[in-house]
This record gives structure tokens, sequence and C-alpha cells, in this order.
């Protein structure tokens, strides 16, 4: 997300635009929970429940304009992006208490 941010500071094509910043692949809920659940060591169980009324299936932002315009390309994982976000929380918790 910064990166993309820096990209599009200085690009004279972004003026004005409107651009997806993602990874360009999906994850499910279930994957990211099952990502979680390993990275902060949780044997929580997921609870399924029947669809909601206009719950989405699936969802994948479109990055080619992102691409086109400022070069962007994802550089992190998500596994290794949520890995840093559980070790910055647990740093700033540490650091409250």
């Amino acid at each position: 997300m910064v990166r993309a941010n820096l990209l599009a500071a200085v690009s004279e094509k972004a003026i004005g635009e409107v651009i997806n910043v993602a990874s360009g692949r999906s994850a499910s809920l279930i994957e990211l929970i099952g990502i979680l659940k390993q990275l902060i060591g949780s044997d929580v169980e997921i609870e399924h429940q029947a669809p909601r009324a206009g719950d989405l299936r699936a969802s994948s932002a479109d990055i080619s304009k992102g691409r086109e315009l400022l070069g962007y390309e994802a550089k992190v994982r998500l596994e290794d992006g949520l890995a840093s976000l559980v070790s910055s929380l647990r740093g700033a918790s540490a650091r409250a208490a």
C-alpha cells in the first residue's frame, strides 16, 4: 500500500485517477482465518452458518490500472503481510502494557 501511494505521488499519469491497490489474487475468509490462527497459535474452530442475503461469495480487486499507470505489482505475500501485522500489534500491545 505504501509503495503504491509513493508511486502515485510522483506519477503524472495518476493525477485525478482512482486506482485499486491489492495483491491481484483473492483469498477466502476461511483462508485468512487459517493463516491468522497459525500465526497467533489459536485453535479456535470456525463456526459455519448459512449465507445471508447479499453476502458476496467472492471478490477481487482489478489492479490492471495500477499496473498500467504506476508499474505497481504487489511485492509482499499475504502470509508475510499478515505475519508483519501480527508482530506489529503484539509489539504495540507489549509497549502499552
